[in-house]
């Protein structure tokens, strides 16, 4: 509840870290309970630019917030990147 009042009022894209190196569940359940709007987890390799396309579907919806739960395993299996390091590059 904190995280979107706080990613709204300041129009951010927040992303959290979440226990669990290898246990995606962990992140899985706390992103549905926090009402996540991506959840990446270490189990499924995860593309960016689906992530990016997600993100500008929520702007163009006028929503000027996103809120993504990460597990820690979570890399991109293309470029070996953790998920802040690989949005901030395709978003510049």
């Amino acid at each position: 509840d904190r995280l979107h009042s706080t990613a709204h009022s300041h129009h951010r894209i927040i992303l959290t870290e979440i226990m669990g190196h290898r246990a995606g569940w962990l992140a899985l359940g706390a992103g549905i309970a926090g009402g996540a709007d991506v959840i990446l987890l270490p189990e499924v390799p995860y593309d960016v630019d689906a992530i990016v396309a997600k993100i500008e579907r929520r702007r163009s919806h006028g929503s000027t917030f996103s809120v993504i739960a990460v597990a820690e395993g979570a890399l991109n299996t293309a470029t070996r990147m953790a998920p802040a390091q690989d949005i901030a590059k395709a978003t510049g």
